[in-house]
């Protein structure tokens, strides 16, 4: 017994390899990145004590890479068996997505270069859909390079705020350039998903009816806090598909609408209306029939 504990660690490490991974910015500093180790085998693999993706595992499965990528700050190292691997290494939409394939163990290094910079053009890039804990806020818009975040610490059943002060600015701000607000509310039931960010204090949304109340009772809630000829509370339409759009649009017209919303994603499409209106599938066909059907609601909409 005590040979084969002792033979134990020695298999393992037969067994074992080694990726190091870095990713360097233009003048060679390391520099943060959302990064995917896939294997042989479509196995994701990721490093421990990292900020990784943890939604959407019912939907897309665990060997998804929305699931299976996670955050590295320069560096990182991930054990993973000998064989041959593909890695990526992304820093948001204005930078070069970076691919190589490797057979480990081995060591890479990333050269990142930057695409182009929205900032300098005087255009800020804004997420107004975020569920994240408070612990992953900073790095996630970090390394995304998001200007500004909006993070639902209210949903449906679920608020931050029950059993905390809400802080006198409930603003985040990972840098002079980067901002994450926290006093946001969604209310997503049958009728729809609305947004309502940057409220001056909590909303209750947590109802147990799935069509009452209406989900304009919360809008308009919402709304009273705001000050004549301000822009907050602002109520993002989620997306021109729900049931209750209409309605919106024709008493309590939104700030904004989501057209390229959560449906369209890096690999790929979710092309069903989920629990929203159904299009008509001999008129709007397939995937691109649901783009088209997105993009003719929100036109019609733009003609009101």
């Amino acid at each position: 017994m005590r040979l084969i504990l002792l033979m134990l660690p020695f298999a393992a490490l037969l067994t074992a390899a080694e990726l190091r991974i870095r990713v360097n910015g233009a003048s060679g500093e390391p520099v943060r990145a959302r990064l995917e180790v896939r294997g042989p085998n479509g196995k994701m693999y990721q490093p421990g004590g990292i900020v990784s993706e943890r939604a959407k595992r019912i939907r897309f499965g665990d060997d998804h890479p929305y699931v299976g990528s996670f955050l590295a700050d320069g560096e990182c190292r991930v054990e993973v068996p000998p064989g041959r691997y593909f890695v990526v290494a992304e820093r948001g939409l204005e930078y070069e997505r970076l691919e190589r394939s490797v057979d480990a163990p081995a060591s890479i290094v990333f050269s990142n270069r930057r695409w182009i910079d929205m900032d300098k053009l005087g255009w800020w890039s804004g997420d107004l859909h975020v569920h994240r804990t408070s612990e992953e806020l900073v790095p996630m818009m970090l390394t995304e390079d998001v200007n500004l975040g909006v993070n639902f610490t209210i949903w449906n059943k679920r608020s931050w705020w029950r059993d905390k002060p809400v802080p006198a600015d409930p603003v985040v701000r990972a840098s002079a350039s980067h901002a994450m607000t926290l006093l946001n509310a969604e209310d997503e039931r049958g009728g729809g998903a609305w947004c309502i960010n940057g409220l001056r204090e909590p909303i209750d949304v947590a109802v147990d009816g799935r069509w009452f109340p209406a989900g304009i009772t919360f809008v308009e809630q919402a709304r009273s806090q705001r000050p004549p000829g301000g822009l907050l509370p602002w109520f993002d339409c989620e997306k021109p598909i729900w049931w209750e759009t209409p309605v919106m649009m024709a008493l309590a017209t939104p700030d904004s609408l989501g057209v390229a919303h959560n449906h369209c994603n890096q690999y790929g499409m979710l092309e069903n209306e989920v629990w929203g209106r159904p299009r008509d599938q001999k008129q709007f066909p397939g995937r691109q029939g649901f783009v088209d059907y997105c993009l003719s609601l929100y036109y019609r909409y733009l003609n009101l």
